[in-house]
């Protein structure tokens, strides 16, 4: 009784592309709930499990942090060329899945290492956000994918915000073993939810029986992706994204012992305010993100990533100078609000110019150089921490967010708009 996504006038009402956005928006919300009570904490949950070394705390929780995401970009591509053959909503219900037994087995943990390892396989599985993401695009209005990118990422943002408040109030009674377990449930929950009401939209090509074998599949799914890369505007995109995520992603795992040495040592006050202060970046995101998005459609994608990467990075600059917590919460804001627009308008200019049934490997692709900034972003980010300070580790943040400015200034980093192109190929009606 649902309508088929290509019929015409019956379904323009509530077509399958915005029901699938809503449904996993509050699948998205859930599981980013969960995870963000928990991620921006691994530096005292170490401490938690007996590690007494400041230092040594601050690099488990680099390594622990950027080990997920790692395994993540390795096989993101992948997975999104999967995907374009046997579905995608398959490949969201396993990513949830995998996050609801790798961290709900955190809560079991008694060592800094047992928790690197959960993580590595949790990353190898997991990597929701790019699978739904293609789930809602490839049925979405080509004039419509910066807003769809936009408004599925608020979902994540938004339980960005609401995770570290989560955990500053539930951390003392529970402990973060017992936020692990949390964060399980809700990933379940997530996939009860897409499995009961995300409609699969048609592939464009059917799968051919033949072809269904593992090794078949990877070789095919490998293949596709190299032509992905031999798109122009492809290669530049992804070096400026991996720089931009590896820049936000590094001040991340040490950001909550820093707020405490603002604030004089470690107190449940001082966890309060840090994760306030953690989430002021999320919120002004959130709240930009679906501007950025309009604009990305509207106004062309490059012309968004290099306002957004110079402002982001300036209002980074500053973060280095100040010594007050509520201060640095308060660039960080800035930060966040300008930074909004990276994710949209690199979406949107990966979806121009590439075909419906190829998308989830290009996107795949996108997200990779995202993903892999987040795994070497914590890495290098804990690393400069503990041996220079955090104000150092802002200062390299900012300077590789303009390495990434000069990077998308260049012609043709980044491909045309619909706008930009309404020469050749007219954007379908809204």
């Amino acid at each position: 009784m649902i309508d088929a996504p290509s019929a015409p006038a019956p379904a323009t009402r509530w077509p399958a592309w915005r029901r699938n956005l809503w449904v996993l928006w509050i699948a998205n919300f859930l599981t980013s709930v969960g995870l963000m009570a928990l991620l921006p904490f691994f530096a005292p949950f170490v401490r938690q499990l007996g590690e007494t070394d400041p230092r040594r705390c601050e690099l488990w929780a680099g390594i622990i942090v950027g080990a997920g995401p790692f395994m993540a970009a390795v096989l993101s591509g992948f997975w999104g060329a999967v995907g374009d053959r046997v579905g995608r909503k398959r490949m969201v219900i396993r990513a949830l899945c995998a996050i609801t037994i790798f961290v709900g087995a955190m809560a079991l943990a008694r060592a800094p290492w047992q928790l690197l390892v959960l993580r590595i396989w949790q990353g190898a599985f997991s990597g929701y956000v790019a699978p739904t993401l293609t789930l809602v695009s490839v049925l979405a209005p080509l004039d419509r994918q910066g807003r769809v990118g936009g408004s599925l990422q608020t979902s994540v943002l938004a339980g960005a915000v609401m995770g570290p408040w989560l955990s500053s109030l539930v951390e003392p009674a529970i402990g973060y073993g017992g936020i692990a377990f949390v964060c399980a449930l809700l990933s379940a929950l997530s996939a009860a939810i897409v499995a009961a009401f995300v409609v699969e939209p048609p592939r464009a090509a059917p799968v051919v029986p033949a072809r269904r074998g593992v090794t078949r599949m990877f070789t095919d799914a490998t293949r596709e992706l190299g032509r992905a890369l031999r798109r122009p505007g492809i290669g530049g995109l992804l070096v400026a994204l991996l720089l931009v995520r590896t820049a936000s992603a590094s001040v991340n795992p040490t950001l909550v012992t820093h707020v405490e040495t603002l604030l004089g040592g470690i107190s449940v006050e001082a966890h309060r305010i840090a994760s306030w202060v953690f989430s002021a970046q999320p919120l002004a995101t959130l709240v930009f993100l679906p501007v950025f998005g309009r604009l990305a459609d509207r106004r062309g994608s490059r012309i968004v990533l290099l306002t957004c990467v110079l402002c982001g990075a300036l209002a980074t600059l500053a973060q280095a100078f100040t010594h007050s917590a509520w201060t640095l919460g308060a660039w960080r804001l800035v930060a966040g609000g300008f930074l909004a627009g990276v994710l949209p308008a690199s979406v949107a200019a990966t979806a121009h110019g590439g075909s419906a049934d190829r998308r989830g490997g290009e996107l795949g692709l996108t997200f990779s150089a995202l993903t892999f900034g987040l795994a070497f972003g914590p890495w290098i980010g804990s690393a400069i921490d503990a041996y220079f300070g955090y104000p150092n580790l802002l200062l390299a943040s900012a300077a590789l967010l303009f390495v990434a400015f000069v990077i998308l200034w260049r012609p043709r980093s980044v491909a045309s708009s619909p706008q930009a192109a309404a020469g050749s190929v007219a954007p379908p009606a809204a």
